[in-house]
């Protein structure tokens, strides 16, 4: 074999080890990431038994976060704003939008957008359940 040749080789060896490496980190990172955002389970809050107040709340799942602020007036949430989130935002107010019509953590995710739903549904139910406004 001339030297180019196993030069050549030596390389492609390497580069295919490299990407052997990255695609079982890539396949550890993804499983825990899906068995961590299986667990997250979202908990109804008594609305009523919330005192007047905004009460700010976040929640953080791998690479996936959101923050809220929660008004709560008269035993009812009157606006949730969201003050952090890095991905599927716009998804996120959709399900901000489902919660303050419908007065409960107990709505729909977003289809293809659920770990991002999950975790604004968390940050809701975070603030919701702090200790003060």
């Amino acid at each position: 074999m001339s030297r180019k040749g196993k030069i050549a080789l030596i390389v492609g060896m390497s580069v295919g080890a490299v990407v052997l490496v990255l695609m079982v980190v890539a396949g550890i990172y993804s499983w825990r990431f899906l068995s961590a955002t299986r667990k997250i389970t979202i908990e109804d809050v008594d609305i009523s038994r919330v005192p007047d107040g905004e009460y700010p709340g976040d929640f953080k799942v791998f690479h996936v976060s959101a923050g809220v602020s929660v008004t709560v007036r008269d035993g009812e949430i009157t606006r949730i704003t969201l003050t952090g989130g890095d991905a599927n935002r716009q998804q996120m107010e959709e399900v901000i939008d489902r919660v303050v019509d419908r007065q409960t953590l107990q709505v729909d995710t977003v289809s293809g957008a659920t770990v991002s739903s999950k975790a604004v549904l968390k940050a809701i139910e975070n603030a919701l359940t702090s200790s003060s406004p």
